[in-house]
Parts: C-alpha cells; structure tokens; sequence
C-alpha cells in the first residue's frame, strides 16, 4: 500500500540507534508498508540492515539507496517521483506506522492532495499536533508529484524550518 521512503543512520547515542532500530523493525512489520525504499550512507549500517532484514526473512521488503552524504528532501522527492502512480511516505527516521484510520483514503489518494502529518511524542500528547505549523515528520502523495522545483527542497531533515520550506512548494496543492 505504502512505500516508505526514509534513512537509516548510526549515531554515538546507543539509545538513539535503539530508537531507529526499532522503528526500521516495526515498519518492516507494518501490514501498511508495501516496500521502503533505505537511503544509507555507511557501509556499516547498510551491513547491519541487510543482517537485519535477511533474519527476519523480510529482504523482498526493503529496497537500499546508497549514498555518500546525509539525503536532501529533494533527493527524497525525486526518487518518489521514479515510483510511478505508488503511494509513497517521505518520513523521518524515528517514525512509524502502526495504524491508519482511513486505508481507502490513502488507496485512493490523487495526485493533487499532499497530507502533511505531524506525530505524537513517545509518551502520546498530542503538543506537535496542536501546533500545526510547527513540526511534520511525514508527507504522503502519489507519485509523481508535478511541477515540482527540486531546488527548491535541497535541505536536511530534523532542521528547523526545513518542513516549512517543503510545504511552501507545495502551495499549489492541497496539503
């Protein structure tokens, strides 16, 4: 149904990695991901995904971009619009899918409707929601998204400001 597109890193912060770990884990598992589409930047965590995927016996499931720097938004968006008339997720490292409302929403999804999602926090407050123009983890289409200036989204995710600048581009939909 879904074809999640996202990063897989390493940090210092074991915690962290256990985080992502984690959440890679639960999406693999998620009856909502059709495929994830992995941008990895180090040989290591490329290892260590293959390990991961190959135990689970999941490895039809993740498909591994690689790449030599952290992926711009823009790198994001122009690989979704490779993935013709998919529903593709452009999402942060540290969120998963567990549930989804409405399915024949997102099955039935057109080309000029973007949904923007913003997240709980761990503990389930809802403060990112109540506060709209602050943080979205995740955004939802179907591919490919037209008219779309990539120049425009060459910036890093988890930077202030940088959902701002996505949803800016897409003023010409409906978000």
């Amino acid at each position: 149904m879904i074809h999640l597109i996202t990063s897989f890193y390493n940090t210092p912060f074991i915690e962290r990695n256990n985080e992502l770990v984690m959440t890679l884990i639960k999406n693999i598992r998620s009856k909502y991901i059709e495929k994830i589409h992995l941008f990895i930047e180090s040989d290591f965590s490329e290892i260590f995904v293959k390990k991961l995927v190959k135990e689970m016996n999941k490895e039809e499931k993740l498909k591994i971009i690689k790449v030599d720097t952290q992926p711009l938004y823009s790198d994001f968006f122009e690989y979704a619009n490779k993935l013709h008339n998919k529903v593709c997720m452009i999402s942060n490292s540290d969120i998963r899918i567990f549930s989804i409302r409405n399915v024949k929403l997102i099955q039935n999804l057109n080309r000029d409707i973007i949904y923007a999602l913003t997240r709980h926090e761990a503990d389930l407050s809802d403060r990112r929601i109540k506060d709209y123009g602050f943080s979205h983890d995740c955004f939802i289409f179907r591919s490919p998204l037209d008219k779309l200036d990539l120049n425009k989204l060459k910036v890093k995710q988890n930077v202030w400001g940088s959902e701002s600048l996505i949803l800016q581009e897409f003023k010409k939909k409906t978000i």
